[in-house]
């Protein structure tokens, strides 16, 4: 397994307005068709729980890319489009682009 060897791991990597304002969309719009399945995993969890872990979970994204993108490494994009569930797919989320890590 290749590790990444990060060249300034203590530094802080940022969000923009931009992607912070694209995961609270991402969230508003998907949050209420995802509820059913985040109900299968969890014996409850509100609408409103549902919608916050889905705009955490898109920052971490974005976090991560960013991280990446920061020490050098080619990551594709956030990927925030709206799938139906029968097109969903299990890639990853997030790509390294370079060839070696």
């Amino acid at each position: 397994m290749n590790y990444l060897n990060f060249q300034n791991p203590t530094s802080v990597v940022r969000l923009s307005k931009e992607e912070i304002e694209i995961a609270k969309k991402f969230a508003e719009d998907t949050h209420v068709e995802r509820h059913e399945e985040y109900l299968r995993r969890k014996k409850y969890i509100s609408l409103e729980e549902c919608k916050e872990n889905i705009f955490r979970g898109t920052l971490a994204e974005f976090i991560a890319r960013n991280t990446l993108v920061f020490n050098g490494q080619d990551i594709s994009p956030v990927n925030v489009e709206i799938y139906l569930p029968e097109d969903k797919s299990m890639d990853p989320d997030l790509v390294c682009l370079n060839t070696v890590l």
